[in-house]
């Protein structure tokens, strides 16, 4: 059941394009990087609220761990 050398996982199609890219691919992105970066920092703000709310127990116990581990 072994796949054709043709299909590739979505890495090694990765890995291919930025070798043989590697010129054409940062030019692209440098351009719609303005554009994006405000809606993503608009984005995070209502998460980060949601996540301390149901997140400072995990982060307790955690921090805990570590610092148990650290302390041995």
């Amino acid at each position: 059941m072994r796949r054709e050398p043709e299909s590739k996982t979505a890495a090694d199609i990765g890995r291919e394009e930025s070798n043989q890219q590697p010129e054409t691919t940062p030019e692209p992105e440098t351009t719609p990087e303005p554009e994006t970066t405000p809606e993503t920092e608009s984005s995070p703000e209502p998460e980060p609220e949601q996540q301390e709310e149901t997140q400072p127990e995990n982060t307790d116990q955690s921090s805990n761990d570590d610092n148990e581990n650290n302390n041995r």
